[in-house]
């Protein structure tokens, strides 16, 4: 049986204070910026827009769609139904941007798992799960 070192380990360095910065820009503009003017919108009230067009382009009436009467998509107004997804969307991109300057990548060893090699595979165990007759602290 052939004998191989460990591998080596290797801690990843903090980013650079300007990826940094730019990283909180990256999260703090879809979060902060464009989720709270779109709530209202949401909610079906024609902040910063023409209220008639607002309506008709809320309830699904808009350029292109014609006579074809839409009322909305799941109960909602088409309007909301559509600027609820961008909304996730941003909240998703803002919470992305966010985990490429903070440590949540870390080792799993580090958040208590243990990690093992069964057949090939990789397996993480949740620390609390008893062991070949040992238990994890």
């Amino acid at each position: 049986m052939t004998r191989h070192p460990p591998a080596p380990t290797t801690t990843a360095q903090p980013p650079p204070t300007w990826a940094r910065r730019a990283g909180h820009v990256a999260w703090i503009a879809p979060v902060l910026g464009f989720i709270p003017l779109h709530v209202p919108w949401i909610l079906g009230i024609p902040m910063f827009a023409d209220p008639d067009r607002f309506r008709e382009w809320y309830h699904g009436r808009g350029p292109g769609v014609g006579e074809h009467p839409v009322d909305g998509f799941l109960g909602l107004p088409a309007g909301a139904f559509y600027l609820g997804l961008l909304c996730v969307l941003a909240g998703l991109g803002g919470v992305l941007a966010l985990g490429l300057i903070k440590d949540w990548g870390g080792s799993p060893a580090s958040a208590g798992l243990d990690v093992r090699v069964a057949g090939g595979r990789l397996v993480l165990l949740p620390p609390y799960q008893e062991r070949a007759g040992r238990r994890a602290n």
